[in-house]
């Protein structure tokens, strides 16, 4: 299996893969992709990162509407 692993951060022209939290608040995401055959997901890696996320877009525990 091929692999890559393409960074979230800051270079010289800003921060690359990222979800922004507000105007100034981005955080980087870590994209894999097979080499393969293309298959790529997206993760944040950061615990406090995901739990800033959770608090601001957070819906409801209840899924019974959930599509």
């Amino acid at each position: 299996m091929k692999i890559a692993l393409i960074k979230g951060g800051n270079n010289w022209s800003g921060m690359h893969n990222k979800v922004r939290l507000n105007q100034f608040k981005a955080f980087p995401v870590s994209r894999y992709v097979c080499c393969l055959c293309g298959y790529s997901e997206e993760w944040i890696e950061n615990q406090k990162h995901l739990d800033k996320l959770h608090n601001k877009f957070k819906i409801s525990d209840d899924f019974d509407e959930f599509v």
